[in-house]
């Protein structure tokens, strides 16, 4: 704070009631305190890293605006001689072309350092684990069988299998037999989806452009 208190204060204003004779911030021409704001972040982080390395786990990046984006690809682009690890997670089915994120993303491909990571669905095992972990019990035969059919329907999407689990389990197509053991009453294929996930999916057809949500009300069913 004593190095980069006054130019922190900028991005985080009570940092003048928190902490005690915090240095005054520098006054220049916008870019140049941008450029000194985005030196101060990257020299608080180093400052830390001193001490023990650090992750920094950054969620839901779709989310962020145009000058967040813009700080962190100055943090990601002077990284080495930070000991620290970012991890930044998005939805990519949450970006368009003009979204800050998509032009970020671009840019980072010509950082050695940087790595991407697609996530996939969830295997039958995990879907398995997580119905067990509700349940509190280690499921038979009928439980696995039960793990698969939801793993199909929701493609191993966390979100899905854990909500549609959870509507199965509220409306009783879903049941714990005499031996305690979880029984599916009919198929998953018949049962309607949760409101949550329609809610999820109305959102990501409304974005998309303008056509697309015409053309799937009218598709056949």
């Amino acid at each position: 704070m004593e190095r980069h208190g006054g130019d922190l204060a900028r991005l985080v204003p009570d940092l003048g009631e928190r902490v005690a004779e915090l240095s005054p911030s520098r006054q220049s021409d916008p870019e140049t305190e941008r450029y000194l704001l985005y030196a101060a972040a990257a020299g608080l982080l180093g400052s830390a890293g001193e001490q023990e390395p650090l992750l920094l786990i950054l969620d839901d990046l779709q989310w962020a605006d145009g000058p967040t984006l813009s700080l962190l690809r100055y943090v990601v682009t002077v990284s080495a001689s930070i000991p620290a690890m970012v991890v930044g997670t998005y939805r990519d089915s949450d970006l368009s072309r003009d979204h800050p994120l998509t032009a970020l993303l671009a840019d980072l491909h010509r950082e050695q350092r940087v790595e991407r990571i697609r996530l996939t669905g969830l295997p039958a095992g995990d879907v398995l684990a997580l119905m067990e972990a509700t349940s509190g019990q280690e499921l038979g035969e009928d439980g696995r069988e039960l793990a698969g059919a939801i793993t199909r329907e929701t493609s191993g999407n966390p979100f899905f299998a854990g909500e549609l689990l959870r509507h199965l389990t509220e409306c009783g197509a879903i049941a714990q037999d005499d031996r305690g053991r979880w029984q599916l009453a009919g198929e998953v294929v018949e049962l309607c989806l949760p409101q949550s996930v329609r809610e999820v999916i109305v959102c990501g057809v409304w974005r998309v452009s303008a056509p697309t949500p015409a053309r799937l009300s009218a598709s056949p069913r």
